[in-house]
């Protein structure tokens, strides 16, 4: 496993006993969005992947260059067995449609 994430502490915090003392580690503020701001999806594939990642981690919006993860996004957020919502999106078009339908 790599970390996601690393910060550089002047010292780590030891108890008394001299072990290290994990509930003194200050807990990482990170930014839920990319580095480089916020892009807004660019094509109708990438709104759609937007708007699913919106309804299932109930964040206000979704950018082109977001992480799921970073998001606050588990691997069994996607999958959370409810039903999907009605919704008008993505629309119904041809493009979005199956060419064999039944």
């Amino acid at each position: 496993m790599v970390p996601s994430f690393f910060a550089l502490l002047p010292a780590l915090p030891r108890n008394a006993s001299g072990k290290l003392d994990r509930r003194a580690l200050a807990i990482p503020q990170l930014e839920a969005t990319s580095a480089g701001g916020y892009e807004a999806p660019a094509t109708p594939a990438e709104e759609a992947v937007a708007y699913v990642w919106r309804d299932v981690l109930g964040v206000p919006r979704v950018g082109r260059k977001d992480d799921f993860f970073a998001l606050g996004g588990r691997s069994r957020a996607s999958s959370s067995g409810r039903p999907p919502r009605r919704s008008p999106w993505p629309p119904r078009s041809s493009s979005w449609t199956s060419s064999s339908a039944s």
